[in-house]
């Protein structure tokens, strides 16, 4: 939910604001967190969905459609998914690419968690390109800890020190999309722990609001021994 709601703020920003057709290329856990927050950030018409595995496809779409109110439809390929679309989150565990570059859209908006998703001329042809975290892409060609050949990660050859941050976009220190026919990608990863700190903060308001949970005792987690 921290990945999905991280690549809807970039949406948020980046996005055409009557971009209403979304692409989610992916069908677990972490496409299901995009779905979601999608879908709550703005009205939507459809979204289309592509996953290799069709019945795990079909029953990701039905539970989805059900769970936020939208129509999300399965499709036969990822590029049946983003053509035309105007959102395109790619939200998968793959170690190869699964968007091309010749898919890039003008006023198409392109978010990717994972460096292989994306073919690298898909961040080099965006006319706007937003990274969550400047300071985290040291080391360009791994993920997960797994090294990639120097060609495969979507950042490869891209000056990540001189782009936005989601934090100047947020901050309005940085434009956001400035035209209707923009190319614009969201490079969304890795993560930062203040976002963890952030979310867990907002759930313990939440909590002591309601009347739930069980109250710990600070020095448990002060201690300098192990008990």
């Amino acid at each position: 939910m921290r990945v999905g709601a991280t690549s809807a703020l970039g949406a948020k920003y980046l996005a055409r604001g009557d971009a209403r057709t979304v692409a989610v290329i992916g069908a677990g856990w972490q496409a299901g967190g995009h779905v979601m927050a999608i879908a709550a950030l703005r009205e939507l018409e459809e979204i289309r969905c592509y996953s290799p595995t069709r019945e795990k496809l079909e029953s990701f779409c039905s539970g989805m459609s059900r769970h936020t109110g939208v129509k999300v439809r399965p499709v036969a390929s990822a590029e049946e998914a983003v053509k035309g679309a105007g959102i395109v989150l790619c939200a998968t565990n793959a170690s190869r690419h699964v968007f091309s570059e010749r898919w890039l859209e003008p006023g198409m908006f392109v978010c990717t968690i994972r460096g292989p998703e994306l073919e690298p001329g898909v961040v080099r042809r965006a006319d706007l390109v937003v990274v969550h975290d400047r300071t985290v892409h040291e080391n360009v060609n791994t993920t997960r800890g797994v090294v990639l050949p120097v060609n495969r990660h979507a950042i490869e050859g891209f000056d990540v020190a001189s782009a936005p941050s989601l934090p100047d976009l947020v901050a309005g220190n940085t434009p956001g999309r400035s035209s209707a026919q923009q190319k614009t990608c969201f490079v969304n990863l890795p993560g930062t722990g203040l976002q963890f700190a952030a979310v867990g903060a907002a759930f313990y308001r939440k909590a002591r609001a309601a009347g739930l949970g069980r109250e710990l005792p600070t020095e448990w987690f002060t201690e300098d021994v192990v008990p």
